[in-house]
């Protein structure tokens, strides 16, 4: 935790020298997950009406020997509603 808010700080820093920037904050609670061989997360908003607030999600890999053959990458659909996902490895 201590970690994350080393990072929530630097980016209020960044924000606080830009116009219109908007501070963040880190949240209570945070959301951890295991997913089994084979498994995925099916298709989402992380913003709705009840996280509205939801400005930043960051995703962590844990994953030391990934290999992008295997699948598992990040699919990103843009704009809203996008039928076809840009794929990003993990960095």
């Amino acid at each position: 935790r201590a970690a994350l808010s080393d990072v929530v700080a630097a980016l209020n820093h960044e924000a606080a020298v830009r116009p219109g920037g908007e501070r963040l904050r880190l949240p209570e609670k945070l959301m951890l997950a295991h997913y089994p061989r084979g498994g995925r997360y099916v298709r989402h908003s992380d913003v709705s009406a009840a996280t509205s607030h939801r400005r930043v999600t960051v995703i962590v890999y844990l994953n030391p020997e990934w290999d992008p053959s295997r699948g598992g990458q990040l699919r990103l659909f843009l704009p809203p509603h996008s039928s076809s996902g840009r794929c990003s490895a993990p960095c």
